[in-house]
């Protein structure tokens, strides 16, 4: 008689907030997975409302309602509290996994040593009009440059992470106090213990959206910037010209865009003063881009 090897336990942790149907779809994502041990973790961060009341949850998933407002990162955390598993993977409310995606990821883990603490994959973006591309990162190990520098080609989000529990429990979770990146923060921390790697498949999909506060934007760049500052600067000049540069370009591209052009032309000229020893040529396109999308009202960035 062959013995069956039992498999590790997954949890799978959802943060919502008001999105009911698309809700639906990421639980639903879930329980159709290949891999056979999971634990679904929904925490519902609407404290006006009561998740059991307004979607048919099925028993196997468990529910946490959140009695104030807390913020995605505030919501991970609270799963993150509970969560039972060996690994934990992260799905945002509006996003949905690929049937195979927790197979082929613990599948991976399993097989990794010590040094590796997540495994991460490619994403299929789905624009609002419906078209769908693969969005593929190389990129894998010690990703901590590539997170601050905001690199275009290294695409990892928290649903694309299966991580080590223990490692991810130990650094006390999300950074409540990032309003973005907070995404980027984890994995930047999480490094410190030890390397990501990279699965070549796209195994989930992101519903593309536009980002609706600037100012949130920006501020919430400026926190991330400032907690890292002594980090950047440890990276010599050229490194902090690069990581500056593509930050001030990123957020003079939403001013544009949202057609307040003098704060738009003010973060221009301040990513001018990190030109050195280059200028990000895709970044300054950006920019471009911004002001054209501003003035004529059109999208060009999500048709892309």
């Amino acid at each position: 008689m062959v013995r069956s090897i039992k498999k590790p336990l997954v949890s799978v942790i959802i943060p919502t907030y008001k999105r009911r149907n698309k809700l639906k779809r990421a639980m639903k994502s879930v329980l159709n997975q290949t891999y056979p041990c999971v634990e679904i973790i929904v925490v519902n961060d609407d404290p006006s409302t009561n998740i059991e009341d307004i979607v048919n949850v099925p028993e196997e998933v468990i529910v946490v309602n959140h009695n104030e407002n807390k913020g995605p990162s505030g919501a991970r955390n609270t799963g993150l509290k509970i969560a039972k598993g060996k690994y934990i993977a992260f799905l945002d409310d509006d996003d949905y996994f690929l049937p195979k995606k927790l197979e082929e990821e613990v599948e991976i883990m399993e097989k990794l040593s010590e040094e590796w603490v997540a495994v991460y994959s490619w994403f299929i973006s789905s624009n609002q009009n419906g078209t769908k591309k693969v969005i593929k990162s190389h990129k894998e190990g010690d990703l901590t440059y590539g997170l601050l520098a905001g690199d275009k080609s290294l695409r990892i989000g928290t649903p694309s992470l299966l991580v080590n529990s223990e490692a991810i429990k130990s650094l006390n979770g999300f950074d409540e106090s990032l309003t973005i990146h907070e995404d980027w923060d984890m994995f930047i921390r999480l490094l410190k213990i030890g390397n990501i790697k990279l699965l070549p498949k796209a195994l989930w999909i992101r519903d593309k959206h536009e980002r609706s506060n600037v100012n949130q934007f920006h501020e919430g760049k400026m926190k991330f910037l400032q907690k890292y500052e002594k980090k950047i600067e440890q990276l010599g000049k050229k490194n902090k010209n690069k990581i500056l540069q593509n930050h001030f370009l990123d957020i003079s591209y939403l001013y544009f865009k949202d057609k307040r052009y003098k704060k738009g032309i003010r973060y221009f000229k301040k990513s001018l003063q990190y030109i050195y020893p280059k200028p990000n040529y895709l970044f300054i396109l950006k920019v471009f881009i911004g002001l054209i999308e501003g003035s004529l009202k059109i999208n060009i960035i999500n048709k892309i």
